[in-house]
């Protein structure tokens, strides 16, 4: 297994020879031979870095590696019911949220990471500077939901970091892709929709205050 390390210069990034956009989810998916190329091109050090437990694949006899786990990720990846800009967003978001591991691929807080080293490389895709910020939002907040499930982050706190319902929406479904996923982790799904259910009805009680005479 490879060890973490620093990640690579983005001024030395290789282009993308693969299209965001897709007719269907299952178009996009027969584009993951490219997409993995291209991670491996540019992030070459999360090739065989050893992941935390529930990443345990007992075909591979080993846990998944973050490159392995992302393609993983966008085969279960669906977009059909957002518009098709939203899609492309997601789909951004989706194959960069773990490039964070290579500094640590233990680091629980990766999502932090992987939104610090992504921007220039969402650059090379055809998304508007708008959309690259919504992508780099949901990368930073794929694990609030999870966050808020440990009791770590209240209702109230996950919407601020969410900061719309839109991009909350959006990455709840990247979370649950994920998590679902991750062979060992499926028994957590309850209580990550019991957090995205309150973080619904935290944007519904801000919605009626905003409406209410003088509302803020």
């Amino acid at each position: 297994m490879s060890e973490p390390g620093a990640p690579p210069d983005p001024a030395l990034r290789q282009p993308p020879t693969f299209a965001l956009a897709a007719a269907s989810d299952a178009e996009f998916t027969t584009r993951l031979p490219a997409i993995e190329a291209y991670l491996v091109a540019n992030f070459p050090g999360l090739r065989g870095l050893r992941q935390h437990r529930p990443h345990f694949d007992p075909e591979r006899e080993r846990t998944t590696d973050p490159i392995e786990h992302t393609l993983e990720v966008i085969a279960a990846l669906d977009t059909h019911d957002f518009p098709p800009r939203d899609a492309l967003i997601l789909r951004a978001a989706t194959v960069f949220h773990d490039v964070g591991k290579l500094l640590d691929p233990l680091n629980v807080r990766h999502a932090l990471e992987s939104a610090v080293i992504c921007p220039p490389y969402l650059a090379d895709f055809p998304l508007t500077p708008a959309e690259c910020r919504d992508a780099v939002a949901i990368v930073r907040n794929h694990d609030v939901l999870g966050r808020i499930a440990q009791g770590r982050l209240s209702a109230s706190e996950g919407a601020d970091l969410f900061g719309t319902r839109r991009l909350a929406v959006l990455t709840e479904r990247l979370t649950v892709t994920d998590i679902s996923s991750i062979r060992g982790l499926g028994h957590v799904l309850p209580n990550i929709a019991a957090a995205y259910e309150a973080i619904l009805a935290e944007f519904d009680a801000r919605e009626r205050r905003e409406a209410e005479p003088g509302g803020q």
